[in-house]
């Protein structure tokens, strides 16, 4: 069945006025299915077709259908009526195809086209106004102001940014907000380090901060992790000095010392014959031993790559490392970043919270030039720092530790999620219940710690709140990848259980796969990554190196004027960020992108510059047409002219901006309309080979031609906006 379309919408609502005198006969033969019309197998048989098998019922189809058609042939402008049959002969789908008298035909057709063109050419064209009026926030990048944006971020950026402008599109008044997470441990590794730098022995970077912030968090972090890992072989009873380098001979300790913890383990595991034999409490403290056993390998792992880290960093960032190291060297970094923490969380030290606040917003601004090179901006900076100041989360908690749901222990509470009053949740709510995104037992939440430390779960469940009483959204969509699918699903329940249950119902993950580079591995830790400035800046080199190449073997020469060079430089742009964005938008939210940095700045085999093209060729064809032929579009033309069955095809598609735009919203998937503008640039392509217009064989030929370039170029620029590209006039 996947060949034929069933239509409440599309090419066959051209023919709708046919399916009330179809369903008359069906009733006066006490029938009372109301039929669709459908595409035909072939565009031979008709312009629509029906499906006997849905009304026929025990009645052999082929024979119904037999019946049907006098009195179908009777139907004003149906010229004639067919039997086809599809599968099984013995029991075959059974199909009435109707073909239309010419005339009729043609009629029905010039209407169509004239409808759709016409309305392709107003300013309300893809604009719907069936959410006007409500307001949604789409928060999505929220990046850790530690190191740069980098191409891994950029998927969550881009597809968020992209949502919003299909949800405006739709008619929503839609506010964009970035969650600052300036509240945690990387945060405090990249104040402490800034201070020592910046602070005290007075440095300046020489490149954009948040690359030195980024250099500074993987070699705080390096710093904090040695001395962990030394605290704890000392606390095994490893002869160490606890500092911030691992020497060979203290590696070699200290990896002793963890074998034989290793081997110990190992050595009371029973076998696994024996285990049957086992009372409960002593398989539980076997798997306790198994846990250990994977804790003492991982910090072996660690170990080993942190001597290598610590050499890494220091020959990449001598000046910055060494800086850092001869001050870290004279205090207990642990302590000192854990003090800074506490003070900052709890606004009790104001040179401190000073401090914090002026790392972050230096990093951020540093964040919103790169994304402002992808077209990409917000309308609120949300902190974490200002959600815990306000004394909401511990609240919130204090709330929840008097439900039947919590488990408290001190100050220490934790939220469980029994089965009773999960089902009472997903009843009482608009959630779709056929695709909730995790079945089965939901893990518990700690929501603070027992010593009165709200945490992060807390924190987003307060944040929640405070938007939708920010902006009255009626939905909010947090974008983040499908590795916080359970923390975003846990947040519904206790939003629910303390009353809040409509924004429990309405507060949504808009889920992406991740990004995998295809021979690159990116790692904040150790200051590695494709930044998303590098990739932009590697981009518009390409575009201007092929454009300079394009230009030179045309005999095109250099831009000589102020304005030539000015839409030289947005014609490049346009292709840079077509190959940028693009890439991360053609594929569904819900696949996983293997991104090729090669592939996608090869801008012959990217599908973003090729739509890109096709709408400077328009705007070329139509600048073309209208200065040599002396005249202006015009929208009062023979439609019959064009009424063939491609260019209905390319109209249609046209028509069908508003079903996508819906469909995008809906799936929450913005690849529908990267799709719909690659398939109508596409079109182009071929309406160009096949039909000429400045050759057109009539004026009155050409002006309709002329008219379908003008809305297939509207249709694509609207694409374009909706994936935040320009619309590139000429390239």
């Amino acid at each position: 069945m996947s060949n034929f379309i069933f239509t409440n919408a599309g090419d066959n609502m051209m023919f709708e006025e046919f399916q009330d005198p179809i369903n008359n006969i069906l009733k006066n033969m006490e029938i009372e299915t109301s039929i669709k019309l459908m595409k035909p197998p072939s565009s031979d048989l008709g312009e629509f077709c029906i499906n006997v098998n849905q009304f026929a019922r025990k009645t052999n189809p082929i024979d119904f259908s037999n019946d049907l058609l006098p009195e179908l042939q009777k139907i004003k402008g149906i010229e004639q009526v067919s039997i086809s049959t599809l599968g099984n002969p013995k029991k075959p789908i059974v199909f009435l195809n109707f073909k239309l008298e010419t005339k009729v035909k043609l009629q029905i057709l010039s209407s169509k086209l004239e409808d759709v063109l016409t309305k392709v050419h107003t300013p309300t064209y893809a604009y719907l106004n069936t959410n006007k009026g409500k307001s949604i926030i789409v928060e999505h990048t929220s990046a850790n102001p530690i190191s740069p944006i980098h191409v891994g971020n950029l998927r969550n950026s881009i597809l968020g940014d992209t949502y919003a402008r299909i949800l405006s599109r739709s008619g929503h008044d839609v506010f964009i907000h970035y969650y600052v997470n300036d509240v945690g441990l990387q945060i405090g590794f990249v104040v402490v380090g800034y201070e020592i730098a910046v602070h005290q022995l007075s440095m300046e970077p020489d490149l954009k901060i948040d690359l030195w912030t980024g250099q500074i968090y993987a070699i705080m972090n390096c710093f904090y992790t040695i001395q962990k890992l030394k605290q704890s072989s000392v606390n095994r009873g490893v002869n160490i000095d606890i500092n911030y380098q691992i020497t060979d001979d203290e590696k070699d300790l200290m990896l002793d010392s963890l074998d034989t913890e290793v081997s110990t383990l190992i050595f009371k595991n029973p076998k696994i014959e024996d285990m049957k034999k086992l009372s409960p409490s002593e398989k539980h403290e076997i798997k306790k031993n198994k846990l250990q056993i994977k804790k003492l390998k991982e910090e072996i792992n660690d170990i080993i790559n942190y001597q290598d880290v610590f050499r890494d960093l220091k020959s990449r960032f001598p000046e910055l490392f060494n800086a850092l190291f001869n001050n870290v060297s004279e205090i207990d970094l642990q302590a000192k970043v854990a003090d800074y923490l506490y003070k900052y969380e709890h606004n009790l030290d104001e040179s401190i919270t000073k401090l914090f606040r002026e790392v972050v917003d230096l990093v951020l601004r540093a964040f919103e030039k790169t994304l402002l090179r992808y077209n990409i901006e917000f309308d609120s900076f949300d902190y974490e720092s200002d959600v815990t100041w306000s004394g909401l989360p511990n609240k919130l908690i204090d709330q929840l530790a008097k439900h039947e749901n919590a488990q408290v222990d001190g100050q220490s509470v934790r939220y469980t999620y029994p089965k009773a009053s999960m089902d009472n949740f997903i009843n009482n709510s608009t959630l779709n219940k056929s695709s909730l995104p995790i079945k089965g037992q939901i893990s518990d939440l700690q929501l603070r710690r027992s010593d009165g430390t709200a945490l992060y779960a807390a924190k987003d469940i307060a944040y929640s709140i405070q938007k939708f009483e920010k902006r009255t959204p009626y939905k909010i969509f947090n974008v983040i990848s499908t590795e916080q699918t359970l923390p975003q699903y846990q947040m519904l329940l206790p939003l629910y259980e303390l009353g809040y249950e409509e924004y429990a119902s309405n507060l949504h993950h808009f889920a992406y796969e991740n990004v995998d580079l295809l021979g690159a591995v990116m790692s904040g830790r150790l200051a590695k990554y494709i930044t998303a400035d590098d990739y932009y800046k590697e981009s518009f080199k390409r575009a201007k190196s092929a454009k300079e190449k394009a230009d030179k073997e045309r005999g095109v020469p250099p831009a000589s004027t102020e304005e030539e060079e000015e839409l030289e430089y947005e014609s490049i742009q346009a292709v840079t960020l077509a190959s940028t964005r693009f890439p991360l938008i053609e594929t569904s939210p819900t696949k996983r992108i293997e991104l090729d940095i090669n592939r996608e700045l090869d801008f012959k085999r990217n599908s973003g510059p090729f739509v890109q093209y096709a709408h400077a060729r328009c705007n070329s064809l139509i600048d073309r047409v209208t200065t040599q032929k002396k005249i202006t579009i015009n929208k009062n033309v023979d439609f019959e002219l064009i009424s063939d069955s491609f260019i209905i095809e390319i109209i249609l598609h046209l028509e069908d901006i508003e079903n996508q735009i819906m469909l995008a919203v809906n799936d929450r998937d913005p690849s529908k309309i990267a799709s719909w503008v690659f398939q109508l640039a596409q079109y182009f392509m071929k309406f160009y080979e096949n039909y000429s217009v400045m050759n057109a064989e009539t004026t009155e030929l050409l002006q309709a031609r002329l008219l379908v370039v003008s809305a297939i170029k509207i249709g694509i620029a609207t694409g374009l906006d909706m994936l935040g590209l320009p619309a590139a006039s000429k390239l």
